[in-house]
C-alpha cells in the first residue's frame, strides 16, 4: 500500500501534459522519472535498513534522533527510553530538509486537485482558471490539507489505508481497463500474463492492505 502510494503518479498526468511544450515526450520522462526516483528510493531504504534494522521508528525524525544501547532494548522497550545517545541536531537536520520537501511537493500534489475542478464538466464553470472563485476553492483545498495534518496524529496509518484502497484503483485497475476499451485489441501473450500479474498485487493490497491498515489503525486506538 506504501509503494501504491509513494508512486502514485497518474493523478498528475493529465496537469503535466498539458504544462508540456511537446507532450509526445511524455513517455520517456515519466521512465526517466519513475527510473530516477526508483533509484533513489533503492538507495535511502538501504542506507536506512543497513544503519537502522528492523527498529527504525515510523518517524524518521525519531528514528535519527534516538539510539537503543542494545539488541534487547531496541525491540522491547520505546525509543524515547533508549539509552544509547541521542542526536537531537540530526533530527532538526531531518526536520528542516522535510519542510523543504513539503514546500516543493505540496503544490505539485495539490495542483491534481486544483486541475480537477477547473476541467471537471461539472465545476470547471463554477471555478474559472485566475477567477475570485478559483483562488477560493484553492485556498480551501490548501486549509483542508493543513487541518489533516493537524488532525491525524499518525499519518502513516491514513496514508496506508488510502494507498491500500484507492493506489490499485487509480495505478493498476482502472488504468488497464480503459486501456482495453480504448485500444479494443488483445496484447501480447506477455504483456497480458504482466497484466493478469499486477491485478493480483492490485488485488492482494487492495484486500489484504486494506485489512491490515483498518487493523492497524483500530489497535493504535
Amino acid at each position: 500500500a506504501i509503494l501504491f502510494g509513494s508512486f502514485s503518479v497518474n493523478g498528475n498526468v493529465p496537469s503535466v501534459m498539458c504544462e508540456m511544450k511537446d507532450p509526445m515526450q511524455f513517455p520517456l520522462a515519466l521512465k526517466t522519472a519513475m527510473g530516477m526516483v526508483g533509484i533513489i528510493y533503492l538507495m535511502v531504504m538501504g542506507a536506512c535498513f543497513y544503519g537502522y534494522g528492523e527498529f527504525t521508528q515510523s518517524d524518521i525524525v525519531d528514528s535519527l534522533s534516538y539510539f537503543p544501547a542494545n539488541q534487547f532494548q531496541a525491540f522491547n522497550e520505546p525509543f524515547r527510553k533508549w539509552t544509547g545517545g541521542s542526536a537531537a541536531v540530526l533530527g532538526n537536520v531531518m526536520s528542516v530538509l522535510l519542510l523543504v520537501k513539503l514546500a516543493i511537493g505540496l503544490p505539485l500534489n495539490l495542483m491534481v486537485v486544483f486541475y480537477s475542478f477547473q476541467t471537471f464538466r461539472y465545476t470547471k464553470d463554477y471555478v474559472p482558471a485566475g477567477s475570485a472563485a478559483n483562488k477560493l476553492m484553492r485556498l480551501a483545498v490548501v486549509a483542508l490539507a493543513v487541518v489533516v495534518g493537524l488532525v491525524v496524529t499518525n499519518f502513516s496509518q491514513l496514508f496506508a489505508l488510502v494507498g491500500a484502497i484507492f493506489g490499485p484503483l487509480l495505478q493498476t485497475v482502472l488504468p488497464l481497463f480503459f486501456s482495453y476499451r480504448i485500444r479494443r485489441v488483445r496484447s501480447m501473450c506477455l504483456r497480458q500474463c504482466v497484466h493478469y500479474a499486477m491485478l493480483v498485487v492490485a488485488g492482494c493490497t487492495l484486500t489484504i492492505g486494506t485489512y491490515e491498515s483498518v487493523v492497524d489503525i483500530v489497535g493504535g486506538h
